[in-house]
This record gives C-alpha cells, sequence and structure tokens, in this order.
C-alpha cells in the first residue's frame, strides 16, 4: 500500500523520509525480539548430572497445565523415599541459571 503512494508520487518527501524511518525502526525491533527468542532457546551446552527424582517430580508438579484444570479435584504426591540419583541430561541456557535438582 505505501510502496503504491511511492511509486505514483502520492507521498511527499518528508512523509516519505517518516515512513522508512519507521519502517527501518520496526525492522530493528522484530531482529531483536527474533535474535533474544533465539539466544533464549537454544541450550548453551548440556551437562550430565545426578538429580533426584523426587525433587523434579515436585518442581514440575505445581505448574502442570492439566492441574490448572482441574475444579473441585485435589491432588497429591505419593513420592518414594531414599530414591537412588539418576542421571540425566540438563541443558544450560545462556542467560539461565542452572536450576538445583
Amino acid at each position: 500500500m505505501i510502496y503504491q503512494h511511492f511509486t505514483t508520487g502520492e507521498i511527499e518527501r518528508e512523509e516519505e523520509k517518516d515512513y522508512l524511518n519507521r519502517i527501518e525502526k520496526e525492522i530493528e525491533r522484530i531482529n531483536r525480539i527474533v535474535r533474544e527468542l533465539l539466544d533464549f532457546a537454544r541450550p548453551s551446552k548440556f551437562e550430565i548430572r545426578e538429580v533426584n527424582v523426587n525433587k523434579v517430580v515436585e518442581m514440575l508438579f505445581p505448574s502442570s497445565p492439566i492441574r490448572k484444570n482441574f475444579k473441585n479435584i485435589q491432588t497429591q504426591l505419593n513420592l518414594q523415599v531414599n530414591l537412588p540419583l539418576i542421571k540425566a541430561i540438563i541443558p544450560t541456557f545462556s542467560g539461565f541459571s542452572s536450576i538445583s535438582f
């Protein structure tokens, strides 16, 4: 739409500069957002560590999206005590501190 106005000469020079300036700023903003999303989502490295399964389940259970839909339903965790530690692959994200299991 704006391109048609540019090619037909319907836009004044100052207006044209303003449009192009806004377009350039928006492109820079979109590039920054995409770059930050990629940086956040890309694990920088992986670690193999021994973890406590009960701690992992306790950490994940309260934030489960399924639980948010429960109405008048009670949930209870029955975890085994003294389970041996297991080896797990833990991603380490840039800008994100490791979680202790």
